[in-house]
């Protein structure tokens, strides 16, 4: 069973929309993070984040102990 989106959900925040009063905390202009084995692609440009998420269903992910 593929386990896998071949087209991920694509999500933009913008931290300092919902966090206003926390300008100064962003050290890195840039990161990327991995999450779920990979599943979830996160970029982070100062306070800006595009996430990718390629798990097909999240509570299956949550309950596989298959692994």
């Amino acid at each position: 069973m593929n386990k896998w989106r071949l087209i991920p959900k694509i999500r933009y925040t913008n931290y300092i929309k919902q966090f206003p009063n926390s300008r100064d905390i962003w050290q890195k202009w840039f990161a990327v993070g991995r999450l779920w084995s990979g599943r979830i692609i996160e970029i982070n440009v100062k306070h800006h984040a595009l996430t990718f998420d390629f798990r097909k269903n999240w509570l299956a992910d949550m309950v596989d102990f298959s692994k």
